[in-house]
């Protein structure tokens, strides 16, 4: 997704979303976190227009406890709310994106 800058992860290469996606059939990904985490499915809708969206629900054995996340124009948006949103409810906060930051710089010999 143009604008959206991939995360580090702890051993220092690119990771984003999409690289959680496995594609699993014609018009349908799974994504993936130890276990699958949601199902994104390229649906046809009749308005506007026609369009071709992708929509995203979170994964359950049973199928009418799949909540729905939204419908995206692009599996790249689907893939980074999907994931933002499943972090949000099940990682701790300092995992939703690991990503290393630089230490604040020492102060007086000191890190503050």
């Amino acid at each position: 997704m143009s604008g959206v800058s991939p995360t580090v992860d702890v051993m220092g290469m690119p990771w984003g979303p999409m690289q959680a996606v496995q594609r699993t059939a014609e018009r349908e990904w799974r994504m993936y976190d130890r276990e699958c985490i949601a199902i994104i499915c390229h649906v046809y809708i009749g308005r506007p227009a026609g369009a071709w969206l992708y929509r995203a629900v979170t994964f359950d054995q049973d199928p009418a406890r799949r909540m729905l996340l939204g419908y995206f124009p692009s599996l790249e948006m689907a893939a980074h709310v999907t994931w933002r949103s499943w972090a949000l409810q099940h990682r701790p906060v300092e995992t939703h994106y690991v990503t290393h930051t630089p230490a604040a710089p020492a102060q007086n010999g000191r890190n503050i």
